[in-house]
């Protein structure tokens, strides 16, 4: 968890919420079904700067000899900076994965219901992430990883966990690759307040991620 989230940002929205010079990484469409190894924006620092870019999700780690198809969509918050396959990059690589939104399903007698979770009003949520570089035969492969905590009282019916959500205020600590203390970097972390969140039931069409258009995020009735 999470392994969906919807991404319907405007560029203008990313480039002041984040103090970018511009949000050329962005895809222009709206995407309500974003699922691994797909790619997924990713705020980072560059040449002494932020920049945007588009990595694949699903963290493969640099000395990782044959990557399999799919890497490490997650990282757990509590064992990230010890964890063989995320310490180096949780000491200099760490980012922001946009979100406006993911997806939960919650347990029932039958199929499981899925419900979309946004911030309340509207917005963006800026996810704990780590990326990394793998160097192949042919290319570079960078991927991303979003770490997950215990989740609030909001998500726990459809998952014991949740994505890290960084307010504003932590954005330049979390990025700054200067800092690699793992008490500092992680002591900002914690469970989004459930009452800055809505939920809803949405269709169980987005259980298949091929399925990517707007009526995915309409309530529907139980």
């Amino acid at each position: 968890m999470p392994a969906r989230i919807v991404i319907t940002a405007s560029a203008s929205e990313v480039v002041a919420l984040f103090d970018l010079p511009d949000a050329s990484g962005l895809s222009p469409q709206p995407r309500y079904n974003v699922a691994p190894p797909q790619c997924v924006p990713v705020i980072r620092v560059a040449n002494g700067g932020r920049e945007l870019a588009e990595l694949r999700w699903g963290l493969i780690p640099h000395w990782s000899g044959d990557p399999p198809p799919e890497g490490h969509v997650n990282a757990r918050a509590e064992t990230v900076s010890r964890k063989p396959s995320f310490r180096d990059a949780f000491r200099h690589r760490r980012g922001l994965v946009l979100a406006s939104g993911f997806y939960g399903w919650k347990p029932g007698p039958g199929r499981k219901q899925p419900y979309y979770f946004r911030p309340k009003g509207g917005g963006l949520f800026a996810c704990a992430a780590i990326w990394d570089r793998w160097t192949g035969p042919d290319d570079d492969l960078e991927t991303v990883s979003v770490l997950t905590m215990p989740a609030n009282e909001l998500v726990m019916p459809c998952d014991e966990r949740m994505p890290v959500v960084l307010g504003a205020e932590h954005f330049a600590a979390w990025l700054d690759p200067k800092t690699k203390d793992p008490a500092k970097v992680l002591a900002p972390l914690a469970p989004y307040p459930a009452e800055r969140m809505g939920c809803w039931p949405v269709s169980t069409r987005v259980n298949d991620p091929a399925h990517d258009d707007p009526g995915l995020l309409v309530p529907v009735s139980l």
